[in-house]
């Protein structure tokens, strides 16, 4: 769609046994707001009998604003009867179009599909980028990029998380991330998305700020959150703060 403003409720591109379609919305050359109230979805449709994993449609969306609910790009993974990688998720790309707010309302999902069969490969996971500053408006905001499981000498690859701005709460305390991608170390994946993050996090502190997992973390700028754990391969930041007035400061637990 190419439009001054978008405005829908949901949208869905997913059919069985079929690639999922994409969805691209440019709110046009004067550019409006894109708010989607409902989930956007553009899942890898299931594999018929034998057959092989489906990819996920892209979504892309620019806008003076941009409202979304929730993303699912996620590939379909391989039938049980078959012998074939796993489905690609789509990719995830958010991008504002003079430095407005990405406001995040529900859940970005963008995993592969399981591979099955001799020595397949996962459906990597799709890359998930916010090209401008990102506000939190659910408890907690969850993204999701692992890769789908292989088999044998197959392999994995989990999609990259990328902020390239800030990320912040609607209320100080009140929202918090979590962040998925997939790590080396965990079973069934071979290489976990990296995950970025350019701008300041939490000048409206977050609540939880979580890594579950992913490859190699990095955080450019001051964080502020209410406590913050990691588990992925490597981590580095400049500095994290947990401490507000009048309460326990919260906790930090990194793991590499």
């Amino acid at each position: 769609s190419t439009s001054k403003t978008f405005t829908a409720t949901a949208l869905t591109t997913s059919v069985a046994d079929t690639a999922g379609g994409a969805v691209d919305i440019n709110a046009g050359a004067t550019t409006g707001a894109v708010s989607i109230t409902g989930t956007i979805t553009t899942t890898g449709g299931a594999a018929a009998a034998a057959g092989a994993g489906k990819t996920g449609g892209a979504v892309t969306i620019d806008g003076l604003t941009i409202a979304v609910a929730g993303i699912t790009t996620s590939g379909s993974a391989t039938n049980a009867a078959g012998d074939a990688a796993g489905g690609s998720a789509g990719l995830i790309t958010l991008n504002t179009t003079a430095g407005g707010t990405i406001t995040l309302a529900g859940n970005l999902t963008a995993t592969g599909g399981a591979g099955v069969g001799t020595n397949r490969s996962g459906g990597t996971g799709g890359a998930v980028t916010f090209n401008d500053p990102v506000v939190l408006n659910a408890t907690p905001v969850t993204i999701t990029t692992t890769p789908g499981a292989f088999t044998g000498t197959g392999t994995s690859t989990g999609g990259a998380i990328t902020f390239l701005s800030t990320i912040n709460a609607t209320a100080a305390g009140t929202q918090g991330l979590t962040l998925v991608a997939g790590d080396t170390g965990a079973a069934g994946v071979t290489t976990g998305g990296d995950i970025a993050v350019t701008g300041i996090v939490g000048a409206t502190r977050l609540d939880a700020l979580t890594i579950t997992s992913a490859d190699d973390v990095t955080f450019s700028a001051a964080v502020t959150a209410d406590s913050v754990t990691s588990t992925s391969k490597t981590f580095t930041a400049t500095a994290l703060t947990t401490s507000v007035a009048d309460t326990a400061g919260g906790a930090v637990d990194i793991n590499a």
